[in-house]
Parts: C-alpha cells; sequence; structure tokens
C-alpha cells in the first residue's frame, strides 16, 4: 500500500562502524585502491544534479511533519527533533523520541500499517562488541543509553507525498490514543 515508505535496508557491521569512529579519532590515509570506479561515479554525477531539489524537499517535509504532528496534538505525546532556526539540516533522517519504552510496539504498530520506520544504532556505539576494550560500562553513557531504546526514524525521503506523511501520523496518533493493535 504505501510502497514508498518502506525504509531502506541499513545495516553496519561492527568493524565498518569502528572503522568510521576511528577515522574521526584519527584520521589516516585512505589507500589508493579507496575509489569510485567509473560507473559509480558516473550515477553519482547525474544524481549530484538533484542533490540541492531533494535537499529542499526533505527540509520541506520536516516542517509539514513539525506542522502535522502539532495539529494532531502529538508533538506532546512523542519528542520531534528541532528544526534548525539558524542554518540548513538536509534531514537524512527525521527521528522521533519514544519515551516510556514504547518504540519497539510503535514500531510495530507502524509496520502492521504498513509504514516503513528504522532504528539505527538500537546497540550505542559504546556499548558495541568492538569497542569492548574502551571498556566502557552500561551506565558509562546514561543519555546514549536511553537515545538507543527511544530513537525511531520516520521517512522523510524526497519524494514522501503529502498523504503518507499524513498516514504517518495518522497511525501515530492512533497508537497515542491507544487504538494501536496489540503488539507481540
Amino acid at each position: 500500500m504505501f510502497r514508498a515508505l518502506r525504509a531502506a535496508p541499513h545495516f553496519f557491521d561492527c568493524e565498518t562502524v569502528k572503522a568510521e569512529f576511528l577515522l574521526h579519532i584519527a584520521p589516516a590515509p585512505r589507500p589508493p585502491t579507496d575509489r569510485l570506479d567509473t560507473i559509480q561515479a558516473a550515477l553519482l554525477r547525474v544524481k549530484l544534479a538533484h542533490l540541492d531539489d531533494w535537499n529542499k524537499q526533505r527540509q520541506a517535509n520536516a516542517c509539514r511533519y513539525a506542522e502535522l504532528f502539532s495539529a494532531a496534538g502529538l508533538d506532546e505525546a512523542i519528542q520531534l527533533p528541532e528544526l534548525p532556526t539558524d542554518g540548513q539540516q538536509v534531514w537524512n533522517q527525521y527521528t522521533i523520541r519514544v519515551a516510556d519504552g514504547r518504540r519497539d510496539a510503535l514500531k510495530n504498530h507502524l509496520a502492521e500499517h504498513n509504514i516503513g520506520v528504522a532504528v539505527y544504532y538500537s546497540v550505542p556505539l559504546h556499548r558495541q562488541e568492538c569497542f569492548a576494550s574502551l571498556d566502557y560500562r552500561e551506565g558509562s553513557l546514561p543519555e546514549t543509553e536511553r537515545a538507543a531504546r527511544e530513537v525511531l526514524s520516520l521517512p522523510i525521503f524526497a519524494e514522501l507525498t503529502d498523504a503518507e506523511q499524513q498516514a504517518v501520523v495518522a497511525g501515530i496518533g492512533d497508537f497515542c490514543a491507544g487504538r494501536a493493535t496489540q503488539a507481540a
């Protein structure tokens, strides 16, 4: 029904995450074989011409979400991301926070209605196996751990329609009003 709302799968293996994390700490020169092939470069060059428009469409979608959630009275039931006032956000994700351990139930409810959402980093980076040598314990970064339990990313892609966004907000509204089907 909502083919466009299915979340694109994003899988991060621990070694990739560790490598990216460590690159920000101590960048190393990239090997000469780390480059785009010709086909990838050609495709990206075509897509690059559309990037500004796609960013503007995602920005409009983020503003529309804020308006829809506010109009539905849901901006108090869930924590919405803040819209920037002094800069631009490209909205690669539109991530809400769902408190009181209800995030997974909401995720399941939306999935039952064919609305794709995603949880990125359900295990905080500092608690992943690849960082075990850093000796972080449960509770070391409590806000990070709380965020990992609460965050849920909604569809925000550029081609998202008004009707699809309204369906997302309505699905969350039904859940918050207690009209959700019982999640397993």
